[in-house]
């Protein structure tokens, strides 16, 4: 199963750019995408220092909604 999404700058809404340093499993990732509808707006919240990134989207034509929370990879000390 193959999953590819590009973004580019003439679709994205707004960015606010910052400092950001997880790393997320891509398995999960790839699971979370194939769930998007492919026109769905989709927002991303991602944070510094080993905080779960957000996924948040609409579904059912904006009549319902979903949140996902996905925790960083934390390597051992």
């Amino acid at each position: 199963n193959e999953t590819e999404r590009v973004l580019g700058s003439d679709i994205l809404e707004d960015i606010q750019i910052g400092p950001a340093y997880n790393v997320y499993s891509l398995d999960y990732l790839v699971s979370l995408a194939n769930a998007i509808e492919d026109d769905a707006s989709v927002h991303l919240k991602l944070a510094e220092e080993e905080r779960p990134m957000k996924i948040s989207f609409e579904i059912a034509e904006g009549d319902g909604s979903v949140e996902y929370v996905l925790a960083p990879h934390i390597a051992p000390e």
